[in-house]
């Protein structure tokens, strides 16, 4: 799958790019979570797409922080709860 390309700097067009070559990374867990949240290359998991986009959102990625508030507000990968997704939407408006 992803991740495990992700991890051995698979061929794909995605995994290429250097930032999948560390999972942990940011921009890749953001990546990741796009595709697991559209199913593009993947079948489509909102539960993982969220978990990805909270770990980088944990670390300061606003998109990511901006998705997560999305994932909040829509109940997708996660309880609904416009409490959580106004805080994060607050938090990446703060980063601009």
């Amino acid at each position: 799958g992803v991740e495990a390309d992700v991890k051995g700097g698979g061929q794909n067009g995605h995994a290429s790019k250097s930032r999948f070559r560390d999972p942990q990374h940011m921009m890749a867990q953001s990546d990741l979570g796009d595709l697991y949240g559209f199913g593009m290359g993947v079948a489509q998991d909102h539960a993982r797409s969220f978990e990805l986009y909270t770990q980088a959102a944990l670390q300061g990625d606003a998109c990511s922080q901006f998705n997560l508030a999305c994932a909040y507000r829509d109940g997708e990968g996660c309880a609904q709860s416009s409490e959580r997704a106004i805080e994060w939407f607050a938090k990446a408006g703060e980063q601009g």
